[in-house]
């Protein structure tokens, strides 16, 4: 399952310089193949967003899309967390416990992309 998240970062990059079919420049419907509601029914993360393009619902929808859409349960307690920088670029952190295990840019998507990408980055 580790791959995945690479070949959606690659099929990311083609639709950044134009070369992806049409449904690979929608990242929702990429997403849709690693994202399998009962692979993620039940996941715990924990979710933070800021940075300075942050506005005040945008974490309640992230965590509305999870939720509902993958059955990810959003939980202050959990070791892995999701943090999500909004700003030129977004950044996207995944952590466990104290330890970053993922840092890069992020593309300017909408809220429930980025949500999305943050989601296949941790499967």
């Amino acid at each position: 399952m580790r791959e995945a998240p690479r070949a959606l970062t690659f099929v990311s990059l083609l639709a950044v310089a134009g070369c992806a079919p049409e449904a690979a420049r929608r990242p929702l419907a990429a997403f849709a193949e690693v994202l399998k509601p009962d692979a993620t029914r039940g996941l715990r993360l924990a979710l933070l967003i800021d940075g300075p393009a942050y506005e005040g619902d945008k974490e309640e929808r992230c965590g509305r899309l999870l939720g509902e859409a993958y059955g990810v349960v959003i939980d202050t307690r959990s070791p892995v967390r999701v943090h999500l920088r909004l700003g030129e670029p977004n950044q996207l952190t995944i952590l466990h416990r104290q330890w970053s295990v993922y840092h890069q840019p992020r593309q300017g998507w909408t809220m429930e992309h980025l949500c999305a990408d943050a989601l296949a980055t941790v499967v």
